[in-house]
């Protein structure tokens, strides 16, 4: 632990040594006019290809810990090549200046790098302004990664919760969610979600009914649940043996559909299913199957 402390201690003074007005021995000072030279005559024919082989170049000095010269390599290619911003971002961000990481990893984002819109949406939330937050989750989204639309609900709730939001978050993000939950099923999971943490069950019902009308494979499940969360049970009965009609006796529908029956004092089909549940050969189903069927017996209820 101290070691990696002072690894990357030496690495930060590097960064500070480097970057400044420290004088450059004549070795140093020849590699850097080199870069120079190639950085000005790549501007003067710009290319793709040619913007490529810069940033594999500054690739190389970064591993080799030449920040300096992996920095004017990267911003030679950065117009060309979206990861570039993004490698410049995390330099200038060692280096201490926010003001210029804000600058990079943004263009970074804004071409299309994930990692990117993640780091600059975690960047928004630690400091609570969770508008802009947000914003950056639902770019992430957009850039592919369904499962930050959690997060979408998430930074809402907080900012909700500590009056950090500016007012117009809840219709930018519904509108978000319709656009985005017509291309993908997972969005509009997500979705649904946001409508039931709301407390707007109806709302929630019209998205999984349809999804189940459209013969999405996890609607029955989702519909199950949401009916169970309600106590509605019958209902939710109804759409997990639906779903294991449909799709088979998938294990989801088949914890849910038990645990309906425990709640309607099935206590008989309940066993039922856990004995199934209990065959399965994953060890952590077959624990779970276990306990639950535990329950059971020390209640007696099956008898």
């Amino acid at each position: 632990m101290y070691k990696k402390i002072l690894i990357s201690i030496l690495m930060f003074s590097f960064l500070i040594i480097s970057c400044g007005n420290s004088k450059l021995n004549n070795e140093e000072r020849k590699i850097i006019n080199k870069v120079k030279s190639e950085v000005k005559e790549f501007k003067k024919n710009p290319s793709k290809e040619k913007a490529e082989e810069l940033f594999k170049k500054g690739e190389i000095q970064n591993e080799k810990r030449n920040y300096e010269i992996a920095k004017m390599y990267y911003e030679g290619a950065s117009e060309f090549v979206p990861m570039a911003n993004y490698y410049l971002a995390i330099l200038y961000r060692k280096r201490g200046s926010e003001r210029k990481y804000i600058e990079y990893i943004k263009k970074a984002s804004d071409k299309g790098v994930l990692n990117a819109s993640k780091d600059i949406s975690r960047y928004y939330q630690e400091k609570g302004e969770f508008d802009k937050s947000i914003d950056y989750r639902m770019k992430v989204v957009e850039q592919g990664d369904e499962s930050w639309a959690d997060f979408i609900i998430l930074d809402y709730v907080i900012g909700r919760k500590e009056n950090k939001l500016k007012g117009n978050e809840r219709e930018k993000i519904i509108k978000f969610f319709e656009k985005e939950g017509e291309k993908n099923y997972k969005v509009r999971e997500w979705f649904a979600n946001f409508y039931r943490i709301e407390g707007s069950y109806e709302e929630a019902e019209k998205i999984y009914m349809r999804m189940e009308k459209e013969n999405y494979e996890n609607a029955e499940f989702l519909l199950g649940d949401f009916y169970s969360e309600q106590g509605k049970y019958s209902e939710a009965e109804k759409y997990y043996l639906k779903g294991i009609e449909k799709h088979g006796r998938k294990l989801k529908l088949l914890f849910g559909l038990a645990a309906v029956y425990k709640e309607q004092g099935r206590y008989k089909e309940a066993k039922e299913i856990y004995e199934e549940l209990k065959n399965f050969k994953d060890k952590s189903i077959k624990e779970m199957a276990e306990k639950n069927l535990k329950e059971l017996e020390r209640e007696n209820n099956y008898e």
